[in-house]
């Protein structure tokens, strides 16, 4: 009866709880979720309550670390592609375009993990909202990366300066931020890879130096 309990808890959490910050919300049950809470159920039927828990556990777990991963692998690319639109800006602000204009051509042009900021950018100026409100906007969406770019045809759109060279110097800054950030990258792969190493290498090595000890050591205690 315990076993079952805490199958029947560990397979009714995953439809009454999704992680969206730190609050419960009732979400209406899917057929994938149906089959992800029966799989604790058949653990529990079978007697094995701590197998049931722990499938119940990785099924409410699981779902909010993958998009966690999702959105960091989104702005990885997004940060990674920043040089690339940054060239794309240089190349329309070098033939004349206006910020509609050139909004429209990062739209088409642009690479397509940063495609959806200028999307954003270009309803708001369809809508009449005004250009510094629409660069400020690309800016905080944009993150850092695009704050100052934000910044520059601001200044472009105020005083109707020449910003070409200006972008193609952050698209330069953009490359050598994205290298270094690759470089670290490398450097900390021997650092994550210590530990599954140490956990799959010791055990063999641990096997294979002591085990034949042990098995001379019963021989010789047999006779």
């Amino acid at each position: 009866m315990m076993a079952l309990a805490l199958g029947v808890i560990a397979g009714t959490v995953p439809w009454l709880w999704t992680i969206k910050g730190s609050e419960p919300v009732v979400r209406s049950p899917r057929p994938r979720r149906s089959l992800s809470a029966a799989v604790p159920l058949l653990f529990a039927a079978l007697g094995w309550p701590v197998i049931a828990v722990a499938c119940g556990v990785a099924i409410v777990a699981v779902p909010p670390l993958r998009r966690r991963a999702i959105a960091v692998h989104r702005r990885r690319m997004q940060v990674a592609a920043v040089p690339d639109t940054l060239e794309v800006l240089a190349i329309g602000v070098s033939v004349g375009m206006t910020l509609e204009l050139l909004v429209d051509f990062a739209t088409r042009c642009a690479p397509s993990a940063t495609r959806p900021w200028f999307r954003h950018a270009q309803r708001s100026l369809a809508v009449g909202h005004g250009r510094r409100t629409v660069l400020a906007a690309l800016a905080d969406e944009g993150g850092p990366e695009m704050a100052s770019v934000a910044e520059v045809l601001i200044s472009s759109d105020r005083d109707g300066a020449p910003v070409a060279l200006v972008l193609d110097r952050l698209a330069v800054e953009a490359n050598r931020l994205n290298r270094l950030a690759a470089e670290e990258r490398a450097r900390r792969i021997p650092v994550l890879m210590l530990a599954p190493l140490s956990l799959c290498s010791l055990p063999a090595v641990m096997i294979g130096t002591l085990f034949p000890f042990v098995l001379l050591s019963f021989g010789q205690t047999s006779f």
